[in-house]
Formats: C-alpha cells, sequence, structure tokens
C-alpha cells in the first residue's frame, strides 16, 4: 500500500501542550472570602428583630385561635338553633295527633286541676299547632 506524502499545501498543524495559569478575580464566583465577626450593634440590632417578629407571631397565632373559637360558638350555637327547632316540631306533630283524635282533651292549670278544651279552644289550639308545625319543621 502506497505511504501518503505529507501535503505542503497550507500550514501544517502540531499538537502542543499548553499549561495557563488562571486567575481568580476578588469576589468571583468560586473563590473564598472570610468574614469579619458580626459587631455588638449587628447582634443586638438582630436580636431585636427576632424578638420583634416572634411578638407578631404570638399576636397572630392569638388571633387566629380567637377567629376559631367564636367560629366554634357559632356553630354550636347554631347546633343548640336546630335542635331547638326539632324538639318544637315534634312536640308540635304529637299534640296534632292527639287533638286529631276526637277525644276530650285537656292540660293541668296552676293549682293542678284538670282543665277540658271547649270547642272553640280545641280548634283554635289545632290552628295553633299547624302554625308551628309549618314554622319550625322543615319541608324534608
Amino acid at each position: 500500500m502506497p505511504t501518503r506524502a505529507p501535503s505542503t499545501s497550507g500550514p501544517t498543524r502540531r499538537a502542543t501542550s499548553i499549561t495557563r495559569t488562571v486567575r481568580r478575580r476578588p469576589g468571583a464566583s468560586g473563590s473564598h472570602r472570610v468574614q469579619a465577626a458580626p459587631s455588638a450593634a449587628d447582634v443586638e440590632q438582630a436580636r431585636q428583630r427576632l424578638e420583634k417578629l416572634l411578638a407578631e407571631q404570638e399576636q397572630s397565632a392569638a388571633v387566629r385561635l380567637e377567629e376559631r373559637l367564636e367560629r366554634q360558638r357559632k356553630q354550636a350555637a347554631a347546633i343548640e338553633q336546630a335542635a331547638a327547632r326539632k324538639r318544637i316540631c315534634i312536640m308540635a306533630q304529637q299534640n296534632l295527633h292527639a287533638l286529631l283524635m276526637q277525644r276530650p282533651v285537656y292540660y293541668i292549670d296552676e293549682k293542678g286541676e284538670r282543665m277540658f278544651l271547649d270547642d272553640a279552644s280545641h280548634k283554635a289550639e289545632i290552628e295553633r299547632m299547624r302554625e308551628l308545625i309549618t314554622q319550625y319543621c322543615d319541608s324534608d
């Protein structure tokens, strides 16, 4: 096989080894910088900022706690109100049922004596129970 002769046209390239020294500028990334210890005034300022932040955090936590307690109070009041409405509804339904049975109806007065309802009172009591049912019973 024929050997190829070096080309005489154009510059010849030679592999050379170049050693470069890289110098870093002060403050450039990768450089190490030593900081001086903070002054007493800086430490005091940082302590005061920390105390202020902690006080604000405690106050914020207290406000959130109070808001949560208020929501719980409102929720408990709503539950109590719903239970009272349900009790009134059930009582009115039971009384209406008793009033519609065509039996003599009575109540006990302050002296402990039975007081029977006349026809007009009986009809008025039926109407009152129906109004209570309309007002306090859900139309589920």
